[in-house]
């Protein structure tokens, strides 16, 4: 596998094998640049990055590519709103979030609200953080305050019984979809939920889709 570059937030919390943010997810074969001052509270937010922090990710974007990067990938979704004018400062691909999945469902002819999206706070998600630049009437579910993975992240806490945050995002994901039973699809726009793709998968019989497979087949080559 080429090296694939991850921008990463400025984060301490437990990621699993199959987060971005763990180099076993990639067989060690993943170049990291942590942008300083990403924080969680920062980058999860209504409001467009600042100038000052949009460049250095820009800047880390840049260096990544020059160490030999052949795609470069960030570890949170709501950077979405940022990809096309990172990709336009990039020879390499750039994949900001698994929600440029949306665009590529549409394209295959399935309807907005057959798009279900899970991510980490639906109060804060909106048209900004869409690659399109508009959330239209694509349903969301977003992890609940009590949410084991949800205080995790929040609480910056170095470990968590993943166990138990497996067992209660699978249950969020059956409720989202028992409330929407139209949907073809789920999109999980927080990196931090691709640990449990496949049991998510699995428990819904729906395809799955996440930032970690749209990676795998960027770099493949795959459109």
């Amino acid at each position: 596998m080429s090296k694939l570059g991850v921008l990463m937030l400025e984060t301490a919390f437990y990621r699993p094998v199959g987060d971005i943010g763990n180099p076993k997810t990639w067989s060690d074969q993943a170049l990291y640049k942590v942008i300083a001052g990403a924080s969680v509270d920062v980058v999860v937010a209504k409001e467009s990055l600042s100038n000052d922090l949009f460049d250095l990710f820009v800047e880390n974007a840049l260096e990544l590519q020059q160490a030999g990067a052949k795609a470069i990938a960030t570890s949170c979704g709501f950077l979405g709103s940022v990809q096309e004018n990172i990709q336009d400062k990039l020879e390499v691909p750039f994949i900001s979030s698994a929600l440029i999945w949306v665009d590529r469902l549409l394209e295959q002819g399935i309807d907005e609200a057959d798009i279900g999206v899970m991510t980490f706070d639906a109060a804060v998600l909106s048209d900004i953080h869409f690659p399109r630049g508009n959330k239209g009437d694509v349903p969301v579910c977003g992890l609940p305050p009590s949410n084991l993975l949800s205080r995790a992240i929040r609480m910056d806490s170095p470990w968590f019984d993943q166990n138990q945050g497996e067992l209660e995002i699978v249950e969020l994901a059956k409720n989202f979809v028992k409330a929407q039973p139209a949907l073809k699809a789920l999109v999980l726009e927080c990196t931090n939920l691709s640990p449990y793709r496949k049991a998510i998968e699995l428990s819904l019989g729906l395809p799955v889709l996440d930032i970690n497979r749209l990676i795998v087949e960027t770099m493949d080559g795959r459109p």
